[in-house]
């Protein structure tokens, strides 16, 4: 255990954990059928993005906000226009 919370005690492990914490949450919302999940998702993927861009990750970051972030969106738009 110690192990794992050495891994996030810098500041971009603690950003990567709440993106973890926030994926997991999305998840959990897609499984009970909520809207919610469309919120947490964006956490996560804008997260995510913030974390690669630190890394020096960059192709993984732009996958980040220019694939799953405008998906983020799009779901969120047909969750709403196709929910009665």
């Amino acid at each position: 255990m110690d192990i794992i919370l050495a891994y996030f005690a810098g500041p971009i492990g603690k950003v990567e954990l709440v993106a973890t914490i926030a994926s997991i949450i999305c998840v959990w919302q897609a499984t009970k059928q909520n809207i919610w999940t469309w919120f947490w998702g964006t956490i996560g993927v804008v997260l995510y993005g913030y974390v690669f861009y630190e890394v020096k990750l960059y192709s993984d970051m732009g996958l980040q906000l220019f694939y799953f972030l405008p998906l983020q969106f799009v779901g969120w738009y047909w969750w709403m226009c196709t929910s009665y």
